[in-house]
């Protein structure tokens, strides 16, 4: 007989089912009983002590992220916590740290590189969706397809994004995620220009997946992905997927190689001439990573069985009182023609730029740091802060740049990165 095993799920997910795939290979080893979490939408969060009760072998949290105080009427070595990106990407380091007794499985490599930065037990593993059978495009021009998800992604930024370049077709797909109505459709001038074909909720995934079949472009719906179910059948499908620089998609996507990624805080045409080849090279990155996954997942379920995969790591202490490397307070003080890498992509360091422009001409910064975001900030790359040991863009100096100082300092201690300098008051 099997172990039994609960499956605590986000109730949004009986209409999307985007959580099936991972119950059904935990079914091969457990029993699997589900409970669904309401209080999304006003309803019920599950009854965390009746649970308990009846003595699963496992509780497996998927997009249910509950307070650490009420996960800890469990015993730790039987919690998996499994969050999405898009859902945390926000989050700081004081947040993560209260889930110090639990162990994490990441599909988002960010957000499992910041939970090992802060010492807390994490399993990465990327997902790749089961490759269609290829079907050769129409040779006639681009075809494009976009989902209507959510508020921040609509028809204005896609033309923004299409620049000149006409479509044969190009079909909207009009199904938000939870509220109805925030699409904002094309004029009846656009609808023209552009071919524009609207449909709406499908009742069953073979239709959506007949429609995107006719496309070679694909738009992706959202800023942040937990995995990216949608993004990741386009490519699937052998099309050209055009995404946010965020997680995960570009943690899939090379840009002008196996997608098209850019700026959503600098818009601007992009090329569209190469979306066959690069839609090829989406196609054949799923193939490969199918196996990969194939091969993980079984590893995964297999490790799950046993203990070792409850080992928790040494714990960071926030409250500690050891001392950085270096606080400056005086711009004077920073090195003759350094090269500075400023970790916090923000107000504050956007700030301290300023200034370092003024007041020392000698000194120039490459780029930003930072633990959430990604793309340009300030006209510079933001480099993702587990990156920082590649020293990509040949920096002399870290400079802390940020009001989480404290945080960021000691997540840098935990990567062995000890040469940096808090700027202190600098920024303020």
């Amino acid at each position: 007989m099997k172990p039994k095993l609960a499956f605590i799920d986000h109730s949004y997910h009986k209409k999307t089912r985007s959580s099936v795939f991972f119950e059904e290979l935990l079914a091969r080893k457990y029993e699997i009983i589900r409970f669904w979490d309401q209080s999304w939408c006003g309803g019920p969060a599950v009854e965390l002590d009746g649970l308990l009760r009846m003595d699963f072998e496992k509780y497996v949290f998927w997009q249910v992220l509950y307070d650490a105080d009420l996960l800890k009427v469990f015993p730790p070595n039987k919690v998996i916590l499994l969050p999405m990106y898009d859902q945390v990407h926000f989050r700081r380091e004081d947040f993560w740290i209260q889930y110090r007794d639990f162990t994490f499985i990441c599909f988002c490599r960010q957000l499992h590189e910041l939970l090992i930065a802060l010492d807390i037990n994490s399993h990465y593993i990327q997902f790749f969706p089961k490759p269609h059978s290829p079907k050769e495009k129409l040779d006639q021009g681009i075809t494009g397809f976009f989902w209507s998800r959510i508020s921040a992604i609509q028809w204005d930024l896609i033309k923004k994004l299409t620049g000149q370049c006409l479509y044969d077709a190009f079909y909207l797909h009009d199904a938000p995620d939870v509220d109805p109505g925030i699409t904002i459709r094309p004029n009846r001038e656009d609808q023209v220009l552009f071919n524009i074909q609207i449909s709406e909720w499908f009742p069953s995934q073979q239709d959506l997946v007949r429609i995107m079949e006719q496309a070679n472009v694909y738009f992706a719906p959202r800023l942040f992905e937990g995995i990216g179910f949608s993004f990741l059948e386009a490519m699937s499908m052998g099309m050209c997927v055009v995404s946010p620089n965020n997680p995960t998609m570009n943690e899939y996507i090379v840009s002008g190689q196996t997608g098209i990624l850019y700026d959503v805080n600098d818009l601007r045409p992009l090329d569209f001439l190469n979306v066959r080849d690069i839609g090829k090279q989406a196609y054949d990155l799923i193939v490969k990573g199918r196996k990969k996954w194939q091969q993980e997942s079984e590893k995964l379920l297999d490790d799950l069985m046993n203990q070792g995969f409850f080992d928790k790591r040494s714990r960071p202490d926030l409250h500690s009182t050891e001392s950085i490397t270096e606080i400056i307070a005086s711009f004077a003080e920073i090195p003759q023609n350094a090269r500075l890498a400023l970790y916090g992509a923000g107000k504050a360091g956007r700030k301290f730029r300023r200034n370092i422009d003024v007041l020392r001409p000698d000194v120039r910064v490459v780029c930003y740091l930072d633990t959430f975001k990604t793309g340009k900030f300030d006209g510079l790359d933001i480099v993702p802060f587990y990156q920082a040991h590649g020293n990509t863009l040949h920096w002399d100096h870290i400079y802390v740049t940020s009001i989480y100082n404290k945080d960021i300092s000691r997540v840098l201690r935990k990567m062995k990165i000890v040469h940096h300098v808090v700027a202190d008051t600098l920024f303020r």
